[in-house]
């Protein structure tokens, strides 16, 4: 009897994630119609943050939390962010171009070739999740088996990017240091921002404040930054790590910045201060590569730190705030790049 109420229960909730899965995919489909008919730029940006959230809650379905997270934090929030500053500092309203032209005709029939193609192509891939797949019948099972013998941790996910492909979140976090690099030296401007008096003198002003999100901000605030930091800390043991945890503050900054009326303090010094965030976060990785060779191992090669299993617990955790920082600073600094660019975009143009 107890074992016809465990299949039963398990068909059920099996039931239960098809019929979500589904209802998510085919709301995909409706969202991705209203974002190519659409004209008004906010509104596909608010669509797009949509679509990204829906993304997430299928990441989390298919038992990937820690990609949900990301999609949640950059896909949905900081994203969308950017792309909203990046309208202010144009004065970008509404595609221009009409919905039925030359060029989207060209563009839907190059997208409908290529979706074909992909269609085809995923025909003899094997079906999610199964054992037999190449992926699952060797790499990864190799990576369960083995993770808390060699690496000492139960998260698979966390001894996978910090130690047996830890010389490719390296080269990912350079990436994402040297991104930011470029966006700042490209974006910030040096001269001192035009006097606020004389953009207010001859306008009057006219602050509107919504009383929510002054709760939202006290609530949230806290509780995000401290789920964020949980995350950092136990990136060995839990879904997560340092690339989720930096995109968490970050979004939880940018929100607070953007619920926060007060945007008069001058956003120079702070941006400045993150650049060097960005690069002290890249060295922390970089340092632990060089110690573990100066400790007679290979670069990364955690063992070397105390001769020990402990040394891998120890090397990963440190290379995570390193990731952590390094990704909240490159992420907060390019949208308060974006603000301070297009403060100055809508200073210039209203004195005009």
């Amino acid at each position: 009897m107890m074992l016809m109420n465990d299949l039963f229960t398990s068909f059920s909730i099996n039931i239960s994630e098809i019929c979500l899965e589904n209802f998510f995919l085919l709301l995909l489909v409706f969202v991705s119609c209203a974002i190519a008919v659409s004209r008004s730029l906010l509104k596909i940006v608010i669509l797009s943050s949509m679509f990204s959230m829906i993304m997430a809650a299928l990441y989390l379905l298919m038992a990937a939390p820690d990609v949900a997270m990301t999609e949640a934090a950059i896909g949905a929030c900081i994203s969308t962010a950017f792309i909203i500053k990046s309208m202010q500092a144009t004065n970008s309203n509404e595609f221009k171009q009409k919905l039925v032209s030359l060029p989207n005709i060209i563009s839907f029939f190059i997208i409908i070739i290529f979706g074909e193609v992909m269609i085809y192509a995923f025909i003899d891939l094997p079906e999610y999740g199964q054992t037999f797949s190449p992926v699952n019948s060797y790499l990864s099972q190799y990576y369960i088996q083995n993770t808390p013998v060699e690496i000492g941790i139960s998260s698979s996910v966390a001894a996978i990017l910090g130690s047996y492909r830890g010389f490719d979140t390296l080269g990912e976090t350079l990436v994402i240091m040297v991104a930011g690099i470029v966006v700042y030296f490209l974006m910030l401007q040096e001269k001192k921002e035009l006097d606020v008096s004389i953009y207010k003198q001859g306008e009057i002003i006219y602050q509107s404040k919504i009383w929510m999100t002054d709760y939202i901000r006290v609530i949230l605030l806290p509780i995000s930054l401290i789920f964020a930091f949980y995350i950092q800390v136990h990136g060995e043991i839990s879904p997560g790590g340092g690339f989720q945890a930096g995109a968490i503050i970050a979004s939880v900054y940018i929100f607070f910045y953007v619920a926060n009326n007060d945007h008069d303090h001058d956003l120079s010094n702070i941006i400045k201060l993150l650049f060097k965030f960005s690069l002290v976060g890249f060295l922390i990785y970089i340092s632990m590569a060089i110690f573990t060779a100066l400790m007679g191992g290979y670069f990364l090669q955690y063992y070397a730190i105390t001769g020990s299993i402990l040394g891998h617990k120890i090397g990963i955790f440190i290379i995570e705030i390193g990731v952590g920082i390094t990704i909240f600073s490159v992420m907060l600094m390019i949208f308060l790049l974006l603000t301070h660019y297009a403060r100055n975009f809508q200073m210039v143009r209203e004195v005009k």
